[in-house]
């Protein structure tokens, strides 16, 4: 009022009573009689909150496409040599005996090689956005498959004493999804509570509905009996490139994360030490999808490896 002038569209910093930070965009019109004379002001004020969310989104998406076309490009230049090693070293192996001490070596090499290559397919997976390819399908059917792999693995690594038992609650399981992201999202839970499992224990995964008054969607739920997650990092479990396993890349769970959202479904879990974990995936059945697609440049032939917490 002292300068005489009106302001608009003037952005300004508030902190609330409780600390929080808020901006906020006001205009100000000087009040004046019929001699021109200033008796007073009008301030209006607008909320940025959400304007300066949107924007934060917007500019994380674009570091996420530009990780992505960097993973691509380093990618293509790390695994044409890896599997040429990995190829060489096979050749190498199959001249060599078993009594050989240098055929420990050459596992030990392809070993390498096979894990580098998840790591960077685990990584090409998180960093590019999904390509869904949605069909009208039967959660129960998705879960069978999941749990049929499961059950493979079980036997190729000799795990003892895990049973697993299924407690699907819905007659009616439809839902318009990509089966296949779904699929390896639930096989990646499945092995996760196997894997906290050392001693064996129940994995029991079951479906339901999910909603107050009239049901909203679908929840399935994977639950074990294994050492449980502490307190202090199950916040902390769905970070990108954060794990408790020293072999592990910490992008399995994010990426599961990753495809429940895409589907615009949530992941919740719940644990305790030495009792178990469950963890429950919500989708809802009526909705009606944005997701982001790979361009034309992209492979469409990518696939989740399984990565253990």
């Amino acid at each position: 009022m002292k300068r005489k002038k009106n302001y608009i569209d003037v952005e300004r910093k508030v902190i609330t009573k409780q600390g929080m930070v808020k901006w906020v965009e006001s205009s100000v019109s000087l009040i004046k009689d019929t001699n021109e004379k200033t008796i007073g002001a009008v301030e209006v004020f607008r909320d940025l909150s959400e304007i300066r969310e949107l924007e934060t989104r917007l500019r994380s998406a674009d570091k996420l496409a530009a990780l992505g076309a960097m993973a691509a490009s380093i990618a293509h230049e790390i695994r044409n040599p890896l599997n040429g090693i990995e190829g060489f070293s096979a050749l190498l192996g199959r001249d060599l005996d078993e009594s050989d001490p240098r055929k420990k070596l050459v596992k030990n090499i392809i070993h390498g090689t096979k894990n580098l290559n998840k790591t960077i397919t685990e990584l090409l997976v998180f960093a590019r956005p999904l390509r869904l390819n949605f069909k009208n399908s039967s959660i129960s059917e998705i879960l069978d498959k999941a749990l049929f792999f499961v059950t493979e693995e079980i036997k190729q690594k000799g795990i003892q004493n895990v049973t697993i038992r299924k407690e699907y609650g819905l007659d009616m399981d439809g839902l318009k999804c990509d089966p296949e992201k779904l699929q390896q999202a639930f096989l990646n839970l499945c092995l996760n509570a196997i894997q906290s499992m050392p001693s064996g224990g129940n994995v029991v995964v079951f479906t339901r509905s999910y909603g107050n008054d009239e049901p909203e969607g679908i929840q399935v739920g994977i639950r074990d009996t294994g050492i449980g997650i502490k307190n202090e990092v199950i916040q902390k479990i769905f970070d990108p490139f954060f794990t408790t396993k020293q072999d592990g890349t910490g992008l399995g769970l994010a990426i599961v994360n990753k495809i429940v959202e895409a589907h615009n479904g949530k992941i919740s879990v719940e644990s305790q030490e030495n009792k178990g974990t469950a963890f429950y995936v919500n989708l809802p059945v009526n909705c009606d999808y944005e997701c982001e697609t790979f361009g034309s440049r992209w492979e469409n032939n990518e696939f989740l490896v399984s990565q253990y917490l």
